[in-house]
């Protein structure tokens, strides 16, 4: 049975102020900038915490896995704080699109792993350096009790990626993988976890899409009842 885990804290900054979507181009592009398309945000950040296995940690984890827009990756950014690697532009900071986008799939992949279910504790680690997207690494503090009659361990993380990837893992070792809607695709929480849908239109969608697809099956049978133009058909069989 696996033991319960220390909570892991994140310590984040965030503008918290709204973006941009910026383009830089060959004049504005220096030695560390490639020409592309960026999220900039400006340089004031305000400091946040996020404690793990909280409703605030879940809203992070699924606002970042369902942002497939570019205005939806910024106002992540904008939110949380940049994912990647940021660079000085304009007064502010930017984050290139193209490497974010790289960085929400590799958490994409590392959730649908854990949903299928193709993940397990590696015990005992393995030896050496571990070269992987996945791979996350925290500082453990000793916060003293109350009564300063012990100590409580936490793990303490500055980066955000680190602690969402933790979070999806957790979940994970915990039964409670978030799941994908087969309509709209986007991930969601659910009690259950044969839940195949995030909402009724979604499901009644799911089913339009499914009865459309079906070859030869009319739009207009209602209550089991055949088509005008089956009825029709039957009828002229009938009479031949």
């Amino acid at each position: 049975m696996l033991q319960p885990q220390p909570a892991v804290c994140l310590q984040g900054e965030a503008a918290g102020t709204g973006f941009e979507i910026v383009h830089i181009g060959p004049r504005e592009a220096r030695t560390y900038f490639d020409v592309g398309t960026y999220i900039w945000t400006e340089k004031a950040r305000t400091p946040y915490t996020i404690i793990s296995r909280t409703d605030e940690a879940e809203e992070a984890v699924i606002a970042i896995l369902n942002a497939k827009t570019d205005n939806q990756l910024g106002a992540f950014t904008s939110r949380y704080g940049s994912l990647w690697h940021v660079r000085e532009q304009r007064g502010g900071d930017c984050v290139a699109l193209d490497e974010l986008r790289r960085v929400v799939g590799d958490l994409r992949r590392l959730s649908d792993t854990l949903l299928a279910g193709d993940f397990t504790e590696a015990n005992p680690l393995p030896n050496g350096l571990i070269m992987s997207p996945h791979a996350v690494a925290f500082n453990l503090w000793l916060v003293p009790k109350e009564d300063l009659r012990g100590f409580s361990p936490m793990f303490m993380t500055y980066s955000l990626y680190t602690f969402l990837a933790h979070e999806l893992i957790t979940r994970a070792l915990g039964n409670r993988p978030l799941l994908v809607c087969n309509a709209c695709h986007d991930y969601q929480r659910s009690a259950r976890k044969d839940c195949k849908f995030c909402s009724p239109k979604c499901r009644q969608a799911n089913h339009r899409a499914t009865r459309a697809s079906q070859p030869g099956r009319s739009a207009a049978k209602v209550r089991g009842r055949p088509s005008v133009s089956a009825a029709m058909t039957s009828a002229a069989s009938t009479a031949t």
